[in-house]
């Protein structure tokens, strides 16, 4: 978002409440094992550079302060990389967990967290309600709330 400060698609973006936003994360264990250091979950992979999270953020955010009008909003977060493996649902883009021959891919999709939600101002002192997948500080859920 800083690049875009002062550009026509930042204001664009200010305009709707929209951010975009994300990092890249990678890792590297050395390790005397051959091929994993399980029972190590994340850096699983031994003597071997991993490229973790290139994380991705859309976000719509609702208006809670000097409105009285509902607004909505909406946040989109996805991950491509080697994580995919320890937070994807199952049940979703889980096809991807093994290649053609069989294998476990190594890096994948996840969409951690899409949601929508409305924020009513009016609905006891101020209500939002969100639906679709959340994802939670203990792992990953699929949730309505």
């Amino acid at each position: 978002m800083r690049t875009l400060q002062g550009t026509w698609y930042g204001a664009a973006l200010d305009d709707n409440r929209t951010s975009v936003s994300g990092w890249v994360e990678g890792s590297y264990t050395a390790s005397s094992a051959k091929v994993t250091n399980q029972p190590v979950v994340w850096n699983d992979r031994a003597d071997r550079f991993l490229m973790n999270q290139a994380w991705f953020r859309l976000e719509r955010s609702v208006v809670t302060s000097g409105t009285t009008d509902p607004t909505w909003g909406y946040r989109i977060d996805a991950d491509y990389g080697s994580d995919y493996r320890f937070s994807m649902m199952r049940g979703l883009l889980n096809n991807q967990l093994k290649n053609s021959q069989g294998n476990q891919n190594l890096y994948g999709v996840d969409l951690i967290q899409f949601y929508s939600n409305v924020y009513v101002p009016t609905l006891f002192q101020g209500t939002d309600v969100r639906v679709g997948r959340l994802f939670t500080r203990s792992g990953t859920k699929a949730s309505r709330g």
